[in-house]
């Protein structure tokens, strides 16, 4: 009896997880580069604070929309991939609480991103107002904090993700 193998590299039940893997890299490589970057500009042109907070408040807006359509995809193919589940893993209590644990930290992520824009839209106010001040309070709190915040987050995340994949 001989037996068949499939040997096509490229099976639709490998699109949801290279989709799934894709989006959430994007997502951690704009808010690392975007932490980064944004630390170096402040220390580097100290002289010039005014211009590169504008530049960076402005280029903040682009990268939170893709992080927004990122995450979402994301989250999406993640509630396909969950649900597809057919192996022994989706009645197991841990595997269970390991897709819930995601589930919450995405919508953690998609709050710390809605607060993260309620502050970018008060740091693009305060360049209107030329609110020198407020501006670095603002931004310092973006940056330091919640894109820091939004990088451990992810970071747990890809682990469970990585976990449910091997448990």
């Amino acid at each position: 009896m001989q037996e068949s193998y499939n040997i096509a590299f490229a099976r639709l039940g490998h699109f949801l997880p290279f989709l799934h893997i894709i989006c959430i890299s994007l997502f951690m490589g704009l808010e690392v580069a975007y932490f980064l970057i944004a630390r170096w500009l402040i220390r580097t042109y100290k002289n010039n604070e005014k211009f590169i907070y504008e530049m960076l408040t402005k280029t903040f807006a682009h990268l939170a929309i893709i992080a927004i359509i990122s995450l979402i995809l994301a989250s999406f193919s993640g509630f396909l991939l969950g649900v597809s589940d057919d192996s022994i893993k989706s009645v197991d209590p841990m595997a269970s609480a390991i897709i819930a644990t995601k589930a919450t930290l995405m919508l953690f992520l998609f709050i710390n991103i809605a607060y993260m824009l309620y502050h970018h839209k008060k740091c693009v106010k305060n360049v209107k107002n030329s609110d020198d001040i407020a501006l670095y309070e603002e931004f310092f709190i973006v940056i330091k904090y919640f894109t820091a915040l939004n990088i451990v987050v992810s970071l747990g995340a890809t682990y469970l993700g990585v976990a449910y994949r091997i448990f």
